[in-house]
């Protein structure tokens, strides 16, 4: 049962980074308004910032898992 559990705890985790992604989102996008630009402009670049902070963590984790050992 706990197994079971502990398998499904990614999926939880998903859901809750989204939900809040989704919330901030119109922030970021005044935050781009503020400094000059348009909200999708402010958008567009908290996205990529995001992505590219995604990508890196992804890409620690996974030397961590295979060199961690």
């Amino acid at each position: 049962m706990k197994e079971e559990k502990k398998k499904n705890s990614g999926c939880a985790n998903i859901g809750i980074v989204s939900i809040i992604l989704v919330f901030i989102l119109p922030i970021w996008g005044l935050s781009g308004m503020i400094h000059g630009g348009s909200f999708i402009e402010g958008i567009q670049d908290s996205l990529k910032a995001s992505i590219s902070f995604i990508a890196v963590g992804v890409f620690t984790y996974w030397l961590y898992k295979t060199f961690g050992r």
